[in-house]
């Protein structure tokens, strides 16, 4: 399992860290909330979802999703 780290993380303002996964190969638990959003776009103007199982069903909403761990402290 890969773990998340600090150095894998961006801040996008304040005390919000965004991890950025690939949600094809991650394996683990969800640390914040689970985010789907448009690459090299804003994770603030995308999708939270409630779970793994809802993972697919924005992709449409966007050119090129990206999927994200996103906190906000």
């Amino acid at each position: 399992m890969k773990e998340l780290s600090m150095d894998m993380a961006q801040a996008i303002g304040g005390d919000t860290i965004v991890n950025d996964i690939d949600i094809t190969t991650f394996e683990g638990t969800i640390i914040g909330d689970l985010v789907v959003y448009e690459k090299g776009g804003n994770p603030l103007d995308g999708y939270t979802l409630y779970g793994f199982d809802e993972v697919g069903m924005f992709d449409d909403e966007f050119t090129t999703p990206q999927y994200c761990m996103m906190e906000i402290g």
